[in-house]
């Protein structure tokens, strides 16, 4: 055992002792100081320090702290730890952590042993914070003390700190190369805890584990390539691990299949039309001659394919070596290919892309995505229902089930347009089953058509009916020599299906395969002139709007010219013969309120005339309005008729606005309706407000100056027995000189006050009517200006930044070359194959 090891343990007292003695270790050290206090120059230290040891293991900890206070040699440091050990087995937490945390000397054993000690000192205080700074200091300081490293992942494991046990993994792996931590690092990257860190930072733990291990390594780029698959910095690491397989080297006889498998993954995903091309010039050629480096000659054919297409599209991207390697390996590969596999892939890519973008490609390719559905093509002259598609199930010798989607294209077929039928339908069909019946002559035009369609599928024929079957079938035959021909009556469909061409779906898939390039050729070209399509038609849309939005202002502009031109007239014709009205009831009744102090004799109670006066003033007041409610209810029925008028000039107005933008502008077709609701509102008041109603009783003459005055003299006068005649004579003097305009007036306004109030809420009615065509219009000119500063920025967008659609297309385009190459190497490849065999 070594010193350090006794001094952590605290049994260096054992180094006083022989093995063979018996005695209690403390009278040993008592006869060794003894022994040493008799030397002419003697130091105790080290035996105290031995004696505090024993005292600790003995749990008298008093004189253990005693004994390791009086240490001056080089075991000072160690007896301090010693005494911070002690207090904290005492549970005198704080003493320990100001003895440990005064402890700084340059012993890297005793500093681990301290800082193992506070860590778990405050792992008992449950201080987290203080707790994460002793164990990362001490794996920085030590990491190859026993325990250390091991303690500390254990710790960050408990606190799921994935961050700081990534980063203790990986730089243990790299110090150590040791399996146990190249395992812990695989562990983090397949849970995902891996992914918070750049790809770069694994370049040199990756290093690490190929020079040390490579079955480790594939593991650890395996999980590392599936975790990042869908972070933002997939690309990156891409770029890393491009980086690393520059550097290392294959063996021609590893296995790599996984990660081949993973990077054939990546390629099919940088090129699905996510990424800008510029952005991909930084990574696929790396990624493809890695790609093919990692393959087997036996798997190499679609890495090397991709290589030829990236290189024939973008030549000098891709290193001449492995231009040439991929050469040789499309001219000699032998690799199988899943070729309708891989082009229904493509299609899907493309119909899906497309979808995204809201372009709609013809839909009855999706019919040709079901690999294991065999298209019939059935044409019959005599049928005379419409073109139907019907699905069809047969089963083999070995109850294997075919489907069997037929569509009849008989109709198109009748109306003389088998070109037609043949270009819609062809393009889908497996081959075509032509149904002859023995009247029925062939015209050249059409053995013409059905000998081009031979040449993409394989047509047969289906005589119905016994009679001279036999000539017809024999002209058939000269004409289509390769065609299967049978004779058969009515019998059901499936069941001849089954009996007759069961086996002619014998290179169906070969055929389909080059219906889908082709497909997917003229849909490239087809998208490509879409987008100067849709340039065109968003130009014409801007174009639109904007004549639009010109017409709509103008069309609103109008409608305020027209609404303050009715609201005017609504409004003063009202008034007009309101106020005549009006001028004349108040101009009438000074007059006769005057008149009625007729009714003042000089046999008048004067103590009461001046009510009686009022009395009769009021009764002419309400006569003579009973007349003018009846004026007033002729001249409004006569302004609502007029108003009516302008109002539905207004409304014709509305309809040939309506009329004019309907027919310039198609696509949005606006109504302008006039609120007549006002019309009912006005009928309604009018009736209301001429209707004779009991009015208030007014104080006419009670209010003024002389009826006050004398109402107030009158107890005096009578009571000095003032003649009768006297009386009269004042009366009727002031009455007569009384001016009633004032009185007029406040009655006539009293009267008027609702038509006046009728008069003030026109203009507003007015608006309302108008309010349906101006918001009608007001909205669709806000919507199209919304819209025409969307389609703008959408056209600049376009225009500036055309990768953005074209860069797909392109994508698709190296994707079906790609497999235009894979196809015709391996027909080359079998096409030799067969010559060496024949030879």
């Amino acid at each position: 055992m070594t010193l350090e090891d006794r001094l952590i343990q605290k049994t260096y007292y054992k180094h006083f002792i022989n093995d063979n003695e018996n005695r209690h270790p403390i009278e040993v050290l008592g006869e060794a100081a003894v022994a040493e206090q008799e030397k002419e120059s003697y130091d105790l230290s080290d035996i105290r320090f031995a004696q505090g040891e024993v005292y600790y293991h003995s749990q008298d900890f008093e004189t253990a702290i005693f004994k390791w206070e009086n240490i001056n040699s080089e075991l000072e440091p160690w007896a301090k730890k010693n005494i911070g050990d002690t207090y904290y087995k005492t549970g005198r937490l704080s003493d320990a952590e100001e003895i440990y945390l005064s402890l700084k000397v340059d012993d890297p054993i005793l500093t681990a042993e301290v800082s193992l000690q506070l860590f778990s000192l405050y792992i008992d205080q449950d201080n987290i914070e203080r707790a994460y700074e002793v164990i990362k200091e001490a794996v920085k300081v030590n990491p190859a003390y026993p325990g250390i490293t091991e303690l500390a992942r254990k710790f960050y494991e408990r606190q799921e700190d994935w961050e700081s046990a990534t980063e203790l993994a990986v730089s243990e792996s790299i110090r150590t190369e040791d399996l146990f931590w190249f395992a812990t690092v695989i562990k983090y990257a397949k849970n995902q805890y891996t992914t918070i860190f750049s790809p770069d930072y694994f370049y040199q733990v990756l290093i690490t584990f190929y020079k040390t291990d490579q079955m480790h390594f594939k593991k650890l780029v395996s999980a590392l390539w599936e975790s990042y698959k869908n972070e933002e910095a997939y690309l990156e690491w891409i770029k890393t691990i491009n980086d690393i397989f520059l550097n290392v080297d294959i063996g021609l006889y590893e296995y790599w299949q996984e990660i081949s498998s993973l990077y054939e993954e990546s390629y099919l995903y940088l090129i699905s039309g996510l990424y800008d091309l510029q952005v991909l010039h930084d990574f696929i050629p790396t990624t493809l001659e890695n790609w093919l480096k990692v393959t087997r000659d036996a798997k190499s054919l679609f890495p090397a394919a991709a290589i030829w297409t990236w290189n024939e599209q973008f030549p000098s991207t891709i290193m001449e070596e492995s231009v040439q390697k991929a050469e040789s390996t499309l001219f000699n590969s032998d690799s199988d290919i899943d070729g309708l596999s891989y082009s229904l892939n493509i299609v899907e890519s493309m119909m899906s892309w497309a979808e995204q973008r809201n372009i709609e490609l013809d839909p009855s390719v999706a019919s040709l995505l079901n690999k294991n559905v065999h298209h019939l093509l059935m044409i019959d002259p005599e049928n005379d229902e419409e073109t139907t598609v019907k699905t069809l199930h047969t089963f083999s010798r070995e109850e294997e089930e075919r489907t069997w989607m037929v569509v009849d294209g008989s109709s198109a077929y009748r109306e003389k347009k088998l070109r037609q039928s043949l270009d819609k339908w062809a393009p889908l069909g497996d081959s075509l089953l032509f149904i002859v019946h023995p009247t029925y002559t062939f015209n050249e035009d059409e053995r013409e058509e059905l000998r081009k369609l031979e040449q993409s599928m394989p047509v047969h024929f289906l005589i119905k009916g016994m009679d001279a079957h036999g000539d017809i079938e024999s002209r058939l035959r000269m004409d289509f020599q390769d065609a299967l021909i049978s004779v058969g009556g009515d019998e059901n469909l499936t069941s001849f299906i089954q009996a007759n061409f069961f086996e002619i779906i014998d290179g169906t898939e070969k055929r389909r395969i080059h219906k889908l390039l082709s497909f997917m050729r003229i849909t490239l070209h087809d998208l490509g002139k879409r987008r100067v399509e849709e340039e065109l038609y968003l130009q014409d849309l801007i174009n639109t709007e904007e004549q639009k939005i010109e017409k709509l202002g103008s069309d609103i502009e109008f409608l305020r010219e027209l609404e303050k031109k009715k609201s005017r007239y609504v409004t003063e014709t009202y008034a007009k013969l309101k106020d005549e009205i009006k001028d004349n009831f108040e101009n009438s009744l000074p007059n006769l309120l005057r008149e009625c102090t007729e009714i003042i004799t000089e046999d008048s109670d004067f103590a009461n005339i001046h009510k009686e006066v009022n009395d009769k003033m009021n009764k002419v007041i309400e006569v003579q309005w009973t007349k003018v409610l009846t004026d007033l209810q002729h001249a409004l029925q006569q302004w609502l008729s007029l108003s009516r008028e302008e109002l539905v000039q207004s409304q014709e107005s509305f309809d040939d606005l309506a009329v004019e933008f309907n027919n310039r502008f198609t696509r949005e077709k606006v109504e302008l309706k006039g609120d007549f609701k006002i019309l009912d509102d006005w009928r309604r008041d009018i009736r209301r407000l001429t209707v004779r109603m009991p009015i208030e009783e007014q104080n006419i003459f009670l209010q003024s100056k002389f009826a006050q005055l004398m109402f107030q003299r009158a107890g005096k006068l009578i009571g000095a027995l003032a003649s009768q005649k006297t009386m009269y004579n004042q009366y009727k003097k002031n009455v007569d000189s009384q001016d009633y305009e004032e009185a007029a007036q406040m009655v006539t306004n009293r009267l008027f006050a609702q038509f006046n109030s009728l008069e003030n809420s026109l203009k507003l009615d007015v608006e309302t009517f108008f309010s349906q065509p101006f918001e009608e219009l007001t909205m669709l000119k806000d919507g199209t200006e919304v819209a025409l500063e969307n389609n703008r920025l959408t056209l600049k967008d376009m225009k500036e930044n055309p990768g953005e659609y074209y860069n797909p297309i392109k994508l698709f385009e190296i994707r079906v070359r790609q497999y235009e190459v894979m196809i015709e190497a391996k027909e080359e490849v079998d096409y030799r194959e067969i010559l060496v065999e024949d030879n």
